[in-house]
């Protein structure tokens, strides 16, 4: 499966001082918006989004209690939020990003105005993937639109 997503905005370093959390999540509030999309688009995530939301007939072999819609997201609840990463230790999958960075800085400004690219980079990957704590989420509550909250990495 190969698909694109896209950030535009700033992209400031992490550091000791300052984690970044409130950007971090509202990159991932970005993403989350084109994860959705590619969920009800992608004809194998609308057919494995089928399986999860199956609910066997009533009284046959396979009853019992009615699964919830999105039953994978149950497995990842957070703070009231029930995220469904797309590459998961469950999936079993993995991933390779291809990241195109641009600015509108000079040349050799990158290090000079808003932080070194690797600390610039972490904030990325941070907000590619799921909070680890309530803290990351700093406050937010889910929307209706976001249950359950796509994102593309597990850890």
């Amino acid at each position: 499966m190969e698909f694109h997503l896209v950030y535009q905005g700033k992209m400031p370093a992490a550091g000791q001082s300052n984690t970044r959390g409130r950007e971090k999540q509202d990159i991932r509030k970005v993403f989350h918006k084109q994860l959705a999309s590619l969920w009800t688009t992608h004809p194998f995530l609308i057919d494995f989004m089928k399986l999860d939301d199956y609910k066997p007939p009533e009284g046959s072999f396979a009853g019992g209690p009615e699964r919830p819609k999105h039953n994978l997201a149950n497995r990842y609840p957070l703070s009231g939020f029930r995220f469904l990463p797309l590459v998961s230790q469950w999936f079993g999958v993995s991933c390779a990003l291809d990241i195109l960075f641009l600015r509108r800085d000079g040349p050799g400004s990158l290090i000079k105005s808003g932080g070194d690219i690797d600390n610039r980079l972490k904030v990325l990957f941070d907000g590619l993937r799921m909070p680890q704590t309530p803290d990351e989420l700093c406050g937010d509550s889910p929307s209706e639109d976001e249950d359950p909250f796509y994102c593309l990495l597990e850890d």
